[in-house]
């Protein structure tokens, strides 16, 4: 939930060692979802927003390119699965 969520924010402030960190956002959120936030503030926290949003300037096409290409680069060794046959894609 939204409310889950927030308090899993919450304890990235917190002055705790990595494990215990990662032990109470799963409390918030689950084991899952705790694992995959703690790889996503490795990667925010390395990343300079303001420099890129800066370098782009106000083009808002070169900003969605930015956040839609993402994902598609994230696993380049790893092939896209296609849509199984009789599914609804």
């Amino acid at each position: 939930t939204p409310r889950s969520w927030a308090d899993a924010a919450k304890v990235e402030n917190l002055a705790v060692e990595p494990d215990q960190r990662r032990a109470l956002v799963a409390s918030c959120v689950g084991a899952a979802a705790a694992t995959e936030f703690a790889h996503f503030i490795k990667v925010y926290k390395r990343v300079d927003v303001n420099a890129i949003v800066q370098r782009v300037g106000g083009d808002v096409a070169a900003l969605v390119a930015l956040r839609s290409g993402g994902p598609a680069r994230r696993r380049p060794d790893k092939k896209r699965r296609s849509p199984e046959k009789g599914s609804a894609s």
